[in-house]
C-alpha cells in the first residue's frame, strides 16, 4: 500500500507549470490595481498651503490682542491701588489726631460745666504737648537756624537798617518754620537786617 501512494505522486508536465505561472501573475495585477487609489488620498487638497500661512498669521495677531488685553488689565489696576494709596495714605495719621482732637472736645466741655481757667490752660498745655509729639514721631522738625539770613530756609518779609548788627542777619522771627525729614516744607517767616 505504502509503494502506491508514494508512486501515485508525479511530475508536474511543463504545460501544468506553465498555467500556474500565469495564475499566480493573474492574482498579482489585482494588488497594483489596488495601490493606485491609495496615492490619490494622500494628495493635499489644493489651496492647503495658503491656508496653513493665513493660520500662522492668526496665531501672533491672537497673541498681541491677548498680550494687550493682559497689559490694559494691569495699568487698570496699578492705576486703582494708586489712588487708593493716596485716599487713605493720611489715614495713620489722622487716628493720631483723633485723640487730639477728643482732649480739646474734653478741656472746652470741662470749661463750660464751670471748670477754671487754670484747668483749662493746663489741659490746652497737655493737648499742644501731644500735638507736638504726634508730629515729631512723623519726621517733623522745628527750623532752629534763625542768626543768619539763608534763602533756604528764610522767607524776608521784612528789612531793617541796623547798624549794630552784622547784614543779612535775622531780627526777629514772624512764623516758624518747619522740615518734613530733610525737606523744608515751609520756611521762616523772618525780619532780616541791612546795613546804609
Amino acid at each position: 500500500m505504502s509503494g502506491r501512494k508514494k508512486g501515485s505522486r508525479r511530475k508536474k508536465s511543463g504545460s501544468e507549470e506553465k498555467a500556474d505561472d500565469s495564475a499566480a501573475d493573474s492574482e498579482i495585477i489585482p494588488e497594483q490595481e489596488e495601490a493606485a487609489p491609495q496615492e490619490t488620498v494622500e494628495q493635499q487638497p489644493e489651496g492647503g498651503e495658503e491656508n496653513g500661512e493665513e493660520e500662522e498669521k492668526t496665531v501672533p495677531l491672537d497673541r498681541f490682542l491677548r498680550l494687550q488685553a493682559e497689559f490694559d488689565n494691569y495699568r487698570k489696576r496699578v492705576e486703582k491701588e494708586k489712588k487708593e494709596i493716596i485716599e487713605y495714605s493720611s489715614e495713620e495719621i489722622i487716628k493720631k489726631l483723633l485723640d487730639v482732637l477728643d482732649n480739646f472736645e474734653r478741656a472746652f466741655q470741662s470749661l463750660e460745666e464751670g471748670g477754671s481757667l487754670e484747668e483749662f490752660r493746663d489741659g490746652m498745655e497737655r493737648i499742644h504737648r501731644l500735638f507736638r509729639d504726634i508730629l515729631e514721631k512723623e519726621g517733623l522738625s522745628e527750623i532752629t537756624e534763625t542768626e543768619r539770613f539763608d534763602p533756604y530756609l528764610h522767607e524776608a518779609m521784612m528789612q531793617e537798617i541796623n547798624s549794630d548788627v552784622e547784614d543779612e542777619t535775622v531780627t526777629q522771627v514772624f512764623q516758624k518754620g518747619y522740615r518734613l525729614g530733610s525737606k523744608v516744607i515751609r520756611p521762616a517767616k523772618v525780619k532780616v537786617s541791612r546795613k546804609e
